[in-house]
């Protein structure tokens, strides 16, 4: 048996290293960014794309009211 000092032990990586071809690596990589996305299911998806719709529409609306609101007071005091 041999005596391994300190300076020897080599730690182990938190991610184990696996042999893969260049672009599997690559999809790897990416994909650890957009992880999140693949666990939604379609009725998710959905109620997502409803969700951004509608803050859309809103910014929309808000942005809109802001340039015309000189109209809007001159319209609304001359009645």
């Amino acid at each position: 048996m041999t005596d391994i000092t300190p300076n020897e032990v080599q730690p182990k990586s938190a991610t184990p290293q696996i042999a893969a071809s260049p672009d599997a690596q690559e999809r790897m990589s990416i994909g650890r960014y957009f992880h999140a996305h693949t666990l939604l299911n379609r009725q998710q998806w959905l109620f997502f794309s409803v969700a951004f719709i509608g803050w859309t529409w809103d910014a929309f609306d808000f942005f809109t009211v802001s340039l015309t609101t000189t109209q809007l007071v001159s319209y609304l005091c001359f009645m």
